[in-house]
């Protein structure tokens, strides 16, 4: 099992209650957040509210994905108060095409400004001026934001007239 890192935004909190224990016979509650679409075991306690931008270090047991307790997260909580946990549902309350003005488009547009930074980071080879570099950054980011929102298919049925998009 290998643990691997998670950033982003807490999106959702939720709760699962466990069988009873056959040594105590108790049923316990586990706490779950979803970060960027994945659903986290955090364990007993909830320590996180909708907002908070973390990083966790998770593996994956028993079929999913779990926080490894060892310098596990750092949080940066949000001015607002969390909201009370739901029955988790594992993220499957999201929607695709994610619309314009729905909140988690900060979300991918913030990954997609990392993603477009890491990779201009590594390819590029052209000497520009700050502030020129920093547009083309912006450019990139769009264009995984785009991507990652579904607004690119989007673009590409009402551009083609299509119903459809073919896959290449």
């Amino acid at each position: 099992m290998t643990a691997r890192m998670i950033s982003g935004s807490v999106t959702e909190l939720g709760t699962k209650r466990t069988p009873p224990s056959k040594s105590t016979g108790k049923s316990y509650t586990l706490h779950y957040v979803v970060v960027n679409g994945e659903s986290v075991n955090i364990g007993f306690k909830p320590i996180f509210s909708v907002g908070d931008v973390v990083t966790l270090n998770v593996e994956e047991k028993f079929g999913e994905l779990k926080m490894v307790t060892a310098g596990a997260a750092t949080t940066s909580a949000s001015s607002s108060p969390g909201t009370k946990p739901t029955s988790f549902t594992g993220g499957k309350n999201t929607v695709f095409p994610v619309p314009h003005t729905h909140g988690d488009m900060a979300i991918i547009r913030q990954n997609a400004l990392t993603n477009a930074v890491n990779w201009w980071n590594i390819n590029n080879t052209v000497a520009m001026e700050r502030d020129e570099a920093i547009e083309e950054m912006i450019k990139i980011a769009y264009k995984f934001a785009e991507f990652s929102s579904g607004h690119r298919e989007e673009r590409i049925l009402r551009e083609t007239g299509s119903k459809v998009i073919k896959a290449a």
